[in-house]
């Protein structure tokens, strides 16, 4: 079975997959078939004695989760009850908040408060304050954005924004620890703490979990890319070193030590507005000394003539973990650059464009 997980994978693809000894990042580029290599590298691990259920894959969705964990039975030939995928979300919460929420002081059945919720919290607290015309969904975004960045971004906000939201935020957090809940910022955030705070957690973490296979790396946000630090490294900066359980010392030492595998691409990192940060991906050899990178430089969906004016454009990145991207498809079609003096003109003239297009086969718009 082993070898049919090989099958069909170029070199950089099977040097990927078969790794051992360290945490391993692959630099993926478009079209490269990485989410085939994460699915590889997983049923890889499985034959090579590491037990489905200590492994975790993360991805950006549970759709993208489900399907991976599809792949990688398919290809372990084993089956993948055990195998715990889902959002980094889910997972923190399912892994840690749920199993340690007496320590946050929430019960195990804490809920999980939405938009709808927050807004309901902040429209009460405002109008307890004479407030009754708060801008509530700016206060909700701004509160979320303080828990992504840190206390301290409160002093990027508006001065009147800034100072609403301090005077909210102490009721926010104390109707939200009344109501036995969590809003989804602190799904990450509260993790973040149990991990520094209890080494107990950490220690449970590290020896329940024997490899994190994380899709998207790119799109990670600063408490995500600190999860992953606690988890993986046994000596991370800024807390106590915990010392590895003998519970996974039938595997091979060079399996155990491998400990991750992350998986990005650093051109496609589209949602800094959200608090993600591609220095989490640039700086991985730097986070995990020792750690090893592997470039996924051919891509099997783009055409060369698209490839070289991306290839243009991404030069102009600053911060690069720079590798060749080619591919060994035909020419195609030049790429052709239109320019729109308005927003309504660029559409009216894509969609129009898509129109004439349909007929020889499926269209894809980028936005």
């Amino acid at each position: 079975v082993a070898a049919d997980i090989l099958t069909g994978l170029n070199d950089a693809q099977r040097r990927a997959v078969t790794h051992a000894g360290s945490p391993l990042l692959v630099n993926s580029t478009a079209g490269s078939g990485k989410t085939r290599v994460i699915a590889a590298r997983a049923a890889w691990l499985i034959q090579h004695g590491l037990p489905p259920s200590t492994i975790v894959a993360i991805s950006f969705s549970r759709a993208a989760a489900e399907e991976l964990r599809e792949r990688i039975a398919g290809l372990s030939g084993v089956s993948t009850r055990g195998l715990v995928t889902g959002t980094f979300h889910a997972i923190a919460s399912r892994l840690f908040l749920r199993r340690f929420a007496r320590l946050i002081d929430r019960h195990p059945n804490f809920t999980v408060y939405d938009a709808d919720d927050q807004a309901r919290i902040v429209r009460t607290l405002g109008k307890a304050l004479g407030k009754d015309d708060v801008p509530v969904g700016e206060i909700v975004e701004a509160i979320a954005r303080v828990k992504r960045r840190g206390p301290k971004s409160v002093e990027t906000l508006a001065p009147a924004l800034r100072d609403t939201v301090r005077a909210l935020l102490p009721g926010y957090e104390r109707t939200l620890a009344e109501d036995n809940a969590l809003d989804f910022q602190d799904l990450l955030l509260r993790t973040v703490e149990l991990l520094e705070r209890f080494p107990r957690v950490r220690q449970w973490g590290y020896d329940h979990v024997a490899h994190w296979l994380i899709d998207e790396l790119q799109d990670s946000c600063a408490h995500q890319a600190r999860i992953l630090e606690l988890l993986v490294r046994p000596a991370p900066r800024g807390v106590a070193p915990i010392v590895p359980s003998p519970a996974l010392a039938h595997v091979a030492p060079e399996i155990r030590a491998a400990r991750a595998s992350m998986v990005g691409d650093p051109n496609q990192a589209i949602f800094a507005f959200a608090g993600a940060r591609v220095e989490t991906m640039l700086e991985f050899p730097t986070t995990y000394p020792g750690s090893h990178v592997v470039n996924l430089g051919q891509s099997y969906r783009s055409t060369p003539n698209v490839l070289v004016v991306a290839d243009r454009l991404i030069r102009h990145n600053g911060r690069r973990l720079g590798h060749r991207v080619w591919t060994a498809n035909p020419p195609g079609d030049d790429v052709e650059v239109m320019i729109h003096a308005t927003d309504e003109d660029e559409a009216t003239t894509l969609a129009a464009r898509a129109v004439e297009l349909a007929p020889e086969g499926s269209v894809a718009i980028l936005a």
